[in-house]
């Protein structure tokens, strides 16, 4: 784009710095979403109880989720959530 700059009239620079902040921020996102969908919650045959291990796993869970929202709410994806 920088060899193009001379034909746009009006423009005299572009400031590209945040394009790379976003785009560290969206392969954030991207990380975070691949760890939520790779969560596997087994329930033993006949019970609704979590087993110890996957209460853990629902607790990390948690986290990613949070640091999820607040990597979107960076990217400008969603202005708030609510619970």
């Amino acid at each position: 784009m920088p060899n193009k700059l001379p034909f746009m009239w009006g423009v005299s620079r572009v400031d590209t710095s945040q394009l790379y902040k976003l785009e560290n921020i969206q392969q954030k996102i991207v990380q975070l979403i691949g760890s939520i969908v790779e969560v596997v919650i087994v329930f033993t045959s006949n019970s609704s109880e979590l087993v110890i291990n996957d209460l853990k796993s629902l607790s990390s869970l948690i986290e990613v989720i949070e640091d999820l929202k607040a990597y979107s709410e960076k990217a400008g994806r969603f202005s708030s959530l609510e619970y």
